[in-house]
Order: C-alpha cells, then sequence, then structure tokens
C-alpha cells in the first residue's frame, strides 16, 4: 500500500492497456479492506468508464473507507453514469454521512448541472461533512440555479449552512453577481463568519453596488470583518469608498489600520488622493473636509507626508491654472466651510523631497520671518497627546450627515 505522502502515478488514459483496468476491478472483491480500498483509488487515478459499475457495487461495500473510495474514484472518472450513481448515493440517508460527503465533493469534481437538485437537497441537511461539499458543489456548477440554491442557504436558520454558503462563495473561483443581494445582507449576519465571507465574496465579485454595505461593514467590532470588507473596497475600486477607509486609519488595531491604507492605496496614490477628494462629485463640503481632516491626522505615522495648512492648499488649488474646475469648486467649497468652522486644520502631502528630511527640518520649512519658536519646540508640541478619538460609528455619522 503507498503512502499518502508518495504523488499520485500518472496513468495515460488513452492507452491503458483493459488488463490492467480488468485487475484492479477484481482487486475490488479482495478480502483484505485495505486491498479493495487501494484498488478503488487506482481505479479513480486511471480514469477508465469501464470501472464504473464496479465502482458502483463497492459502494455497497461493508467497510466505510472502501466506499468513500469508491465515490471519490467516481468523480474522477466523471461522466453521466457516474454522476446518476452518485446522486443516488447522495439521496440515500441509510449511507454513512462521510460516504455522502465523499459523493457531495465527487460531484463538486465533476461539476454536472444535472446533479443540481440533488445537491441543493443535500446542501440543506444538517450533518458536517455534506452541506459543506454540496455547497462547493454548486457554486463550481454555476448556474443561476444552482447559485439561487446556495443563496437561500445564507438565509438558513442553522449557523453551519450559513457559513458552509458564505464560505463556499468567498472560495470560488469566479463571482456571481446573482449571489450580491442575498450576500449584502448576509453582511449583517449574527455570526461573523458568516460577515466576513460574505465581504470576501462581494470583493471577489467585484460590483460597484456591494460598495454602501461593505461600507458599513467596516464599522463591525469584529477585526477580521473590518479587514474583509476593506479588502472587499480596494478590489472593487470606488472612489467614493475613501471616506469610510479613512475610519480605519484611526483604529487601535494595527492589522486594521492596515487593511485602510492598503486599501485607500489601491484607490489611489498617496499623491493624488487629496486633489482627488476634493473632486468628488458626491461628496458634500463637510464630507470632503472631515475625509482631509482624518488624513492629516493618520498619515503621518506611515506615509510620512509633510505638513500644509488646508486653507493654504485650497488656496493653492484655487491659484493653479492646470487643474480641473471640479477639483476647484472642490476647494472652494472646503473654504467655505473652514469658515464657518473657524478652525485651524492641516493636511499631509506626500512628496519624494520631504519624505527624506528630518521632521525639524520640515517644521523650520513652515515657519514665518517673525517666528521665534524653534522647530524641537514645534516638533515637541505637535507631538502633544490629541483629544480622544470619536468612536468609528460616531465618527462615520458625523463625516458623512447631509446638508
Amino acid at each position: 500500500m503507498r503512502s499518502p505522502n508518495q504523488p499520485p502515478i500518472a496513468y495515460d488514459r488513452a492507452s491503458l492497456p483493459p488488463a490492467r483496468v480488468q485487475r484492479q476491478i477484481q482487486r475490488l472483491n479482495a478480502d483484505q479492506s485495505w486491498v479493495r480500498r487501494e484498488a478503488a483509488h487506482t481505479l479513480g487515478q486511471m480514469g477508465d468508464p469501464r470501472a464504473a459499475e464496479a465502482l458502483s457495487a463497492a459502494l455497497a461495500d461493508v467497510n466505510r473507507a472502501v466506499r468513500v473510495e469508491a465515490a471519490l474514484a467516481l468523480g474522477e472518472i466523471g461522466g453521466q453514469r457516474a454522476v446518476e450513481i452518485l446522486t443516488s448515493v447522495l439521496a440515500d440517508r441509510v449511507q454513512h454521512d462521510r460516504v455522502r460527503g465523499a459523493a457531495a465533493a465527487a460531484l463538486w469534481k465533476i461539476g454536472d448541472e444535472r446533479a443540481v437538485e440533488p445537491l441543493g437537497l443535500a446542501a440543506g441537511e444538517m450533518s458536517g461533512y455534506l452541506p459543506y461539499y454540496a455547497t462547493k458543489a454548486l457554486v463550481t456548477i454555476g448556474s443561476a440555479r444552482a447559485i439561487a440554491l446556495v443563496c437561500e442557504r445564507l438565509q438558513a436558520a442553522d449557523v453551519h449552512g450559513r457559513q458552509c454558503a458564505a464560505e463556499a462563495l468567498a472560495k470560488s473561483a469566479r463571482g456571481n453577481a446573482v449571489a450580491l443581494g442575498p450576500l449584502c445582507t448576509a453582511l449583517k449576519d449574527p455570526d461573523f463568519s458568516v460577515r466576513d465571507s460574505a465581504a470576501q465574496a462581494l470583493g471577489r465579485i467585484g460590483d460597484a453596488r456591494a460598495v454602501d454595505g461593505l461600507c458599513e461593514a467596516l464599522q463591525d467590532l469584529n477585526n477580521a470583518v473590518c479587514i474583509s470588507a476593506a479588502e472587499a473596497l480596494g478590489s472593487i475600486g470606488v472612489l467614493e469608498a475613501v471616506g469610510p477607509l479613512c475610519s480605519l486609519l484611526l483604529d487601535e488595531d494595527i492589522t486594521v489600520q492596515a487593511a485602510g491604507i492598503k486599501a485607500i492605496k489601491q484607490l489611489a496614490s498617496p499623491a493624488d488622493l487629496p486633489l482627488r477628494i476634493l473632486s468628488l462629485s458626491t461628496y458634500t463640503s463637510i464630507q470632503k473636509l472631515d475625509t482631509l481632516y482624518i488624513l492629516a491626522g493618520a498619515y503621518p505615522r506611515v506615509l510620512r507626508y509633510s505638513f500644509v495648512n488646508v486653507q493654504t492648499f485650497c488656496e493653492e488649488i484655487l491659484r493653479r491654472r492646470d487643474l480641473a474646475e471640479p477639483a476647484k469648486r472642490g476647494a472652494e467649497a472646503v473654504l467655505v466651510e473652514l469658515h464657518k468652522r473657524g478652525e485651524a486644520q492641516t493636511l499631509l502631502r506626500a512628496t519624494a523631497r520631504d519624505a527624506a528630511r528630518e521632521p525639524t527640518e520640515l517644521l523650520r520649512g513652515t515657519m514665518g520671518p517673525g517666528d521665534t519658536t524653534s522647530p524641537d519646540e514645534m516638533l515637541r508640541s505637535s507631538e502633544a497627546p490629541s483629544p480622544k478619538p470619536l468612536s468609528k460609528a460616531r465618527f462615520l455619522t458625523r463625516m458623512f450627515r447631509q446638508r
């Protein structure tokens, strides 16, 4: 008997002698169970359709391991006859759950649409192995009916069924827009693993209609859900997500901060980000100003921006003639909002020259001719502890309120 760590033997199925296949079929009737199991495994590697009937008979073997290996072998062989045998095993509730789970895994390997309805019934059962492989098979088949059955499992009463459906959609090789609505609903599931997998699946689908739900998921109390939502927003690539993503830069967990930074970098380069925020037509002046405020408070630690006053930055935008009108209108609106608030805020701009300079040099460049304060004193004052930041939920409510 070969070791499990030994690589499988590659058989040339086109020129496989019938005598070799027949020899393995005869071994399925051996007295020792390990011989029968090894024969079923070898027939699966050979992939010869002539072994389908013999493997079907092996599904009635007294040894459970032999039955599992026979079901998996039928998945390697494939074809209409294998699908018929495996679907009958799937519907046989007398069979052990592991044997039925192996039949579902084999149908997952085949990916035949004729197995959709039996797999849908198996996905609704409560046993451990069967729902997982049944939902994986349905997602692999990928037809509208198959995905609809998986989406029904996202609304199941049992947590295990919802977890299997969400995980199968998250690990799918291709996204399916049919699942968009149910997955957005699953972002509010009571179980965090369902929310996490739903966010991953939405990122794989890449539909902009999921942005609102993913932005709300950034406020999730579970860090894994926040990180998955940030990664999904970065994959979708909608610039309007920059504001909610900026809230992650205030999070206490460094992994959440890193996920927010990575997603923001995917949406826009750090040097172009302030200008693009000003150009957003969907943002109000309050949203633009508050987004710049968060960038000013969080980016120095990771991107080494230099200090520039927000008002000075916006006035410079208005003076330049090489910029588009949306950016100038945004800068004008921000200046109006600054005048209303009457408070000084800072915007951090990244330049290759400033990244290599020391903080004292940056501060010396911003001092006026009559300023007698030393750069070291300014640096110490700028590093003074700031007031306790707002919670993410309260900050987002304040940042995205509408006037």
